[in-house]
């Protein structure tokens, strides 16, 4: 079986025991700078904490690194946000990276 057949398995795979680094592309919403979080969670294994940023009205990359730890998780891995109750941000983009 192709291993890529399961992008769940595939991906908890490629990161397991991995540095990796997450990259957010995103704006405030408005004219004024937002405060906002992100996180990622591999579900079973563990979650960064809350990297803390602060959105500028033009598009920027946010950037943090997080240590996965080794083991099995058949889980899907998630990205979220959040930011406080009014304020908006756009997410132009999200990307992962595998460090080493």
């Amino acid at each position: 079986k192709n291993p890529k057949d399961d992008p769940d398995r595939y991906n908890n795979e490629l990161i397991d025991g991995k540095t990796i680094r997450v990259a957010v592309h995103v704006s405030a919403a408005g004219t004024d700078a937002t405060p906002f979080k992100v996180a990622f969670s591999t579900s079973r294994k563990g979650a960064s904490a809350w990297a803390e940023f602060e959105a500028t009205p033009e598009l920027a990359w946010y950037t943090f690194d997080y240590d996965v730890e080794s083991g099995e998780d058949d889980n899907p891995d998630f990205i979220g946000f959040t930011m406080p109750m009014g304020e908006s941000i756009v997410v132009d983009a999200v990307q992962i990276s595998v460090l080493d």
